[in-house]
């Protein structure tokens, strides 16, 4: 990895203002498949994650881990006008695939998650356990407060679950954002508790297909973002996304590349 990104482009803050404007959006998400894209996830995390005090500065500023190197983790990338903000990770097992381990989720080897209790807990067959785990979801600072990146990024959830015929999705949630994913349509299936070796308190959540519909729903109705891509979309989306092709997020409908909301600041 490289120690910098002269490409990497950071937005500065917003400025308060007092009175309503409206604002042209962009929003483009890609696939993490190049070395450029990877490093532009890897840094968008490490500027998310140290703004929150999750994790001590290092010189090389980015931050990825052993998952990043699976075929089977693909990382979704949100650009705003081509700047890097924002970022999300999809580790997957399938256990109809020769050779695929349940550890390929993160939270399987935290809190315990064996086929066995994937199968009991959610009355799956053990030879069609089709898992995703959302890990590494983060936005640089000067986004933080951007409503319309988190929405872009739960979409493209929606869109690769749904289109990788996911059966069941879990996500480690510290206990503070925990409330959110439950009114995405997660539920608590582990109660929050300390890991030591990361000095932080985690508990896990997930939803299974009958719920998927709702994370997009629930998403807009939270962020209130235009209408979402047509269920007969969401195939072709994904497929163009893993090919490398940039993503409109939202409708053309909703004026054509540009997307104009009216936000109050």
């Amino acid at each position: 990895m490289t120690g910098a990104l002269n490409h990497l482009q950071i937005a500065a803050p917003q400025h308060n203002a007092s009175v309503e404007r409206r604002v042209c959006r962009s929003l483009v998400a890609r696939y993490a498949c190049t070395h450029t894209r990877k490093e532009h996830a890897y840094r968008i995390r490490y500027q998310g994650y140290l703004s929150h005090g999750y994790i001590a500065p290092h010189p090389n500023g980015i931050l990825f881990d052993h998952f990043d190197h699976e075929i089977r983790a693909p990382s979704v990338v949100i650009y705003d006008d081509n700047q890097a903000v924002g970022t999300i990770r999809l580790c997957s097992f399938d256990s109809a695939q020769p050779g695929d381990l349940i550890d390929r989720l993160p939270s399987a080897g935290l809190f315990g998650l064996t086929k066995e209790k994937i199968c009991a807990r959610f009355r799956i067959d053990d030879h069609e356990i089709r898992a995703i785990e959302v890990s590494k979801l983060a936005k640089i600072p000067a986004y933080e407060s951007d409503l319309h990146v988190t929405m872009a990024l739960f979409k493209m959830l929606k869109i690769l679950v749904t289109a990788m015929r996911t059966q069941v999705v879990f996500v480690a949630v510290r206990v503070p954002h925990m409330n959110l994913y439950r009114r995405l349509g997660f539920e608590v299936i582990e109660q929050p508790r300390y890991f030591s070796k990361d000095n932080v308190v985690l508990g896990l959540m997930a939803c299974q297909p009958s719920d998927f519909g709702s994370i997009e729903d629930r998403a807009e109705r939270i962020f209130r973002e235009p209408d979402s891509l047509k269920s007969n979309q969401r195939d072709d989306t994904a497929n163009k996304f893993f090919k490398g092709e940039d993503i409109e997020i939202f409708p053309p409908s909703f004026g054509g590349n540009k997307m104009e909301l009216r936000l109050v600041s």
